[in-house]
């Protein structure tokens, strides 16, 4: 089996990459100079080859801060990092991948889409544009052979927190130590189940702590 992943370099999607070397899967995981998702009109990937699409690439610019804080800037790279490119891949997938055998995309959302947190409303926005997206396409192109799964994990323990920015180093860790969370390797049996499911009738999970 062959997957394009993003995010692979920390995080859920660092997680999965490794579990699926692990099997003997080739993955390929290109790094942020390598692939620039803040660009979203400049992404072109050749995806014809892959069996699996994983998205797990993620920010959130100056998050856990209020709206009115923010520059527009910050909001538009979160947008399009999040969101923007996320639908550039699929579209590019779904293009090339057409009635090809074993096709799957899976795209990691957030827990925030089932309900509302002060300080994440740009990030929350693009969670909830993705959910709305793949549950639209999941039945628009169900004749397609492509399967959608998007996987919604509850608070899971990665480094997000010190990639935001603007975290204060003695902070990073506040939030875990607050609130119930997951470890990554917590996600690992239900993706298991999502890349073996040949019928694609898993389309969406939602994991709670």
């Amino acid at each position: 089996m062959k997957a394009f992943l993003t995010g692979g370099s920390s995080g859920i999607g660092q997680h999965f990459k490794q579990h699926l070397e692990s099997l003997g899967h080739d993955v390929i995981a290109p790094t942020r100079q390598e692939l620039d998702l803040s660009d979203p009109t400049n992404i072109n990937v050749d995806l014809k080859e892959y069996d699996l699409l994983i998205l797990c690439a993620g920010v959130d610019t100056n998050g856990r801060q209020e709206f009115y804080k923010m520059k527009p800037s910050d909001f538009v790279n979160t947008i399009n990092v999040n969101l923007t490119s996320n639908i550039i891949l699929i579209h590019q997938y779904v293009q090339q991948r057409l009635f090809k055998p074993c096709s799957k995309v899976v795209v990691i959302g957030s827990q925030v889409v089932d309900g509302y947190y002060p300080g994440y409303g740009v990030y929350g926005t693009t969670k909830h544009a993705l959910d709305a997206f793949m549950n639209t396409i999941k039945y628009e192109l169900k004749d397609k052979n492509i399967g959608f799964t998007i996987i919604h994990p509850a608070l899971t323990k990665t480094n997000f927190n010190r990639n935001r920015g603007n975290v204060p180093e003695d902070q990073v860790n506040d939030l875990y130590d607050q609130i119930p969370h997951m470890q990554t390797s917590d996600l690992i049996p239900i993706f298991d189940q999502i890349i073996k499911d040949k019928d694609n009738l898993i389309t969406k999970v939602s994991l709670t702590k």
